[in-house]
């Protein structure tokens, strides 16, 4: 299991979660600035993964 888990939703409020210190995800880190570079570079994981995947379904900005 990754320690980071991120929601990107279109649509509704996207959420990050740090599941090691938060394991019932109750914070949301989203928005938090010290935390933009991670959800960055996660959805950029995201994007490659839905072009290899052809998953067309538009990802939220993060």
């Amino acid at each position: 299991m990754n320690r980071w888990e991120l929601n990107p939703c279109d649509g509704d409020p996207c959420e990050l979660s740090d599941t090691e210190s938060d394991p019932h995800e109750i914070d949301n880190l989203y928005g938090r600035p010290d935390h933009r570079d991670r959800v960055r570079a996660m959805a950029a994981v995201i994007g490659i993964w839905q072009h290899w995947t052809g998953d067309t379904v538009p990802p939220s900005a993060p």
